[in-house]
């Protein structure tokens, strides 16, 4: 991040110095087509959120407009409803550029830990500390397996969870490094966004991981 506070340069300007400028369009057109993927994806889900808020208050609404068909099974009208206006209110702050976007999130962060927070307790006290930390656990060898089958057991089961966790972790993180220029030319010191990195980022992802895990376990009990 030190070359996006200190010269002020973005991601596609900073890779001209390696592939040269041909080369940068290149590397920025890939990052594109994984920024179209991510932005897809994340609509999707919002939308998808929103609809289940609204199911949740009004439960026919899963029954209206139901497309069906390979291409969309189990979709509904009112889903790509809420996926369209997810994508516009996300183009209309990406229309007004990078620091509407930081206005918006110095909007939403409150928001989003008072949230998390809030979710974390309620799955706690309605499901139990300990039962909830322990649900995901299913996959334990009984006491009547030998010691070597129990291990082995173990091993596969420690491997399939932890790989795919692994590589989440390190894609939400590879995204921000990647970007990491766009953002930090906007800092107005090194020093503030040596700290903003050390401090905004892997706290607040480790906290919304665990709080993910714990609810996860938590809608099991329930």
């Amino acid at each position: 991040g030190v070359p996006g506070t200190r010269l002020g340069v973005t991601f596609p300007v900073f890779v001209r110095a390696s592939f040269g400028i041909r080369g940068a369009k290149i590397t920025a057109l890939a990052r594109a087509v994984v920024g179209i993927g991510w932005f897809s994806l994340q609509a999707w889900i919002g939308g998808l959120a929103l609809f289940e808020a609204l199911a949740a208050m009004w439960p026919e609404a899963r029954s209206i407009g139901v497309i069906g068909g390979a291409l969309f099974t189990h979709t509904t009208a009112l889903q790509l409803v809420f996926f369209g206006v997810f994508l516009l209110v996300h183009a209309a702050f990406i229309v007004r550029g990078m620091r509407s976007i930081g206005s918006l999130q110095k909007l939403t962060v409150p928001i989003l830990a008072i949230a998390c927070v809030a979710l974390f307790l309620f799955c706690m006290i309605s499901a139990g500390v300990g039962p909830s930390l322990t649900a995901l656990d299913s996959d334990s060898p009984s006491s009547s397996s030998s010691s070597s089958s129990s291990s082995s057991s173990t091993r596969r089961s420690f491997g399939a969870a932890f790989w795919p966790s692994l590589t989440a972790v390190i894609a939400g993180y590879s995204t921000l490094a990647l970007s990491i220029l766009d953002f930090t030319r906007f800092a107005s010191s090194q020093r503030d966004q040596v700290i903003g990195q050390s401090i905004g980022l892997p706290v607040p992802m480790t906290l919304v991981s665990f709080v993910g895990i714990a609810c996860t376990g938590a809608s099991i009990v329930l």
